[in-house]
């Protein structure tokens, strides 16, 4: 939920416990800017994002922002993953001397970097027969 008023906009998250974690929005960037200066637009999956937390174990207040933070996104099996359904990256990073959190929102595209046809067979053999050479040296 958004609130604006005269000292600036808020952003309001989540409710915990007695509280609620309100943010004020510093400044930001609108999907007219973005595509304006070349960004690729994108329809937000719903697949399980990555999230990353950085620099929220400074204090207990802190750790308990990150936790939140966390906690707004399901969470994800490294073991069961399967690189294609991951398409996102969540990043939220906390810095100390100014007290801000930085949010950011990054696409994941997965595409061939142009590998010799030779050697893009050879990675995609299901095994490699060796018995034909004598020595690898």
């Amino acid at each position: 939920e958004y609130s604006i008023c005269d000292v600036g906009n808020y952003m309001r998250v989540i409710k915990i416990g007695g509280g609620e974690m309100l943010f004020r929005i510093m400044n930001y960037c609108r999907m007219k800017d973005v595509l304006h200066n070349g960004g690729q637009p994108f329809s937000i999956s719903f697949k399980d994002p990555l999230v990353i937390l950085n620099n929220f174990s400074e204090n207990t207040q802190t750790r308990m922002i990150g936790r939140g933070l966390q906690e707004m996104f399901p969470p994800i099996n490294p073991e069961k993953l399967k690189p294609d359904r991951l398409k996102r990256v969540v990043c939220f990073s906390y810095t100390t001397n100014k007290k801000m959190i930085y949010f950011r929102h990054y696409k994941i595209v997965v595409q061939d970097a142009g590998v010799s046809g030779s050697f893009s067979k050879l990675i995609t053999q299901k095994s490699l027969d060796m018995s034909k050479f004598t020595s690898i040296g």
